[in-house]
């Protein structure tokens, strides 16, 4: 799931990486997991980077996104 998948990445996924993966579109998914705290978004590079909940395991995520 969307979810696993996010939870499993150490760069975290950009919308577009999700469903290109998946084959589907993610958008709605990812905004239904947003709002109900189970992933969370962040600007990186002004795109929103979907990484997992937990603040400082996300923060780890991005900052792997960042030196890709």
């Amino acid at each position: 799931t969307v979810e696993t998948l996010i939870g499993r990445s150490e760069a975290g996924w950009h919308e577009n990486e999700l469903a290109a993966v998946l084959q589907v579109s993610v958008k709605e998914a990812l905004l239904g997991l947003v709002r109900r705290g189970r992933v969370a978004r962040e600007k990186v590079g002004g795109r929103y980077l979907y990484g997992v909940a937990d603040r400082r395991a996300r923060k780890e995520q991005v900052l792997s996104r960042k030196h890709l």
